[in-house]
C-alpha cells in the first residue's frame, strides 16, 4: 500500500499502517479506541455516549481524576508537531489521533475535538483531498478562541497530512 498518494485504499487500511509505524515507539497504540473502557461510571452506561478515537496512544488514564503525562513519554520525531501547543490539562490518553479521509464540516469539527479533549495532545491525520478543508476548521476554532468563546481545549491539536506523516514517522 502507498501511503503517501492521495488515493489510499482506506482510513482503516491508514489507521493499521500508522498503528505498525508507531508500535515500536510506544507500549500501547490502539485503533479504535473506546475512550469510556475501563472508567467504571462510564463503562457501565449504554446509554452515554463515548466516542471512539481513530488511534490512540498510552499511556490511558482510565480512572476518574487526572494523569500525570510528560512530554518526554512523545517520541522524540512526533514532539516537533506539538511544539507551540498548550497540552490538554485533564487527558484520557497521551496522544489521540483522528484519521480523515472524507467527511462533512460537521464531523470534522467532531473529529477535532475528540482528538483535543481526549489525548495530551491532538493529531489530526488526513488525505490530502481534505487537507484544506480540514484546516479551515480549525482556523474557525482559532478565531473562536482568539474572540474568547472557546477554552484553550482546542488548542492542543495539530492537523497533518498523510504525506507528512510518512514523511516524517514512515
Amino acid at each position: 500500500m502507498t501511503l503517501d498518494s492521495d488515493d489510499p485504499p482506506s482510513a482503516t487500511r491508514f489507521q493499521w499502517r500508522a498503528k505498525s509505524i508507531l508500535d515500536p515507539h510506544y507500549d500501547e497504540v490502539q485503533v479504535e479506541w473506546i475512550s469510556s473502557i475501563g472508567t467504571d461510571a462510564l463503562s457501565r452506561d449504554a446509554a452515554r455516549y463515548a466516542p471512539r478515537v481513530d488511534i490512540a496512544i498510552g499511556p490511558f488514564n482510565t480512572a476518574p481524576g487526572r494523569a500525570a503525562f510528560h512530554e518526554d513519554q512523545i517520541w522524540t520525531k512526533m514532539r516537533p508537531w506539538f511544539d507551540g501547543l498548550a497540552a490538554n490539562s485533564n487527558p484520557r490518553c497521551l496522544i489521540a489521533i483522528e484519521v480523515v479521509f472524507s467527511g462533512s464540516a460537521k464531523h470534522l469539527l467532531g473529529d477535532i475535538l475528540n482528538a483535543s479533549a481526549l489525548g495530551l495532545y491532538g493529531l489530526v491525520i488526513c488525505r490530502e483531498s481534505m487537507f484544506e478543508k480540514v484546516k479551515r476548521n480549525r482556523e474557525y476554532l482559532e478565531a473562536l478562541a482568539t474572540a474568547g468563546k472557546l477554552p484553550t481545549l482546542f488548542q492542543n491539536v495539530r492537523i497533518i497530512s498523510v504525506p507528512e506523516f510518512v514523511a516524517t514517522l514512515g
